[in-house]
């Protein structure tokens, strides 16, 4: 049900970033690459998406992630003090608000 609106964020997040969607969805655990699902995971559950329902998603996508994981991701992000993750974060949560 929620496809649509987490393959906007998706998109996006991978556009401002500077990756690609099989870069997002690898395994790797790359800073430049873990932050961006982390971004993903906070705006889906802001919008709100359940996590169960962001664990679905991503698995769609080939990427296998727990709960524990999405919940350690979105408390990065919660913790974080870097002014262009959020700018990026508002800038997301905006364009897509309505939609």
């Amino acid at each position: 049900m929620k496809n649509r609106i987490f393959n906007l964020y998706v998109n996006f997040i991978c556009e401002e970033c500077g990756i690609t969607r099989e870069e997002l969805f690898s395994s790797t655990r790359e800073i430049r690459l873990s932050i961006p699902r982390y971004i993903l995971y906070y705006v889906c559950a802001k919008r709100p998406i359940k996590i169960v329902e962001i664990r679905s998603l991503m698995k769609s996508n080939g990427f296998s992630v727990t709960r524990q994981n999405i919940d350690y991701g979105i408390e990065k992000v919660n913790k974080s003090t870097d002014k262009d993750v959020w700018a990026l974060i508002e800038t997301c949560i905006e364009k897509f608000n309505d939609q």
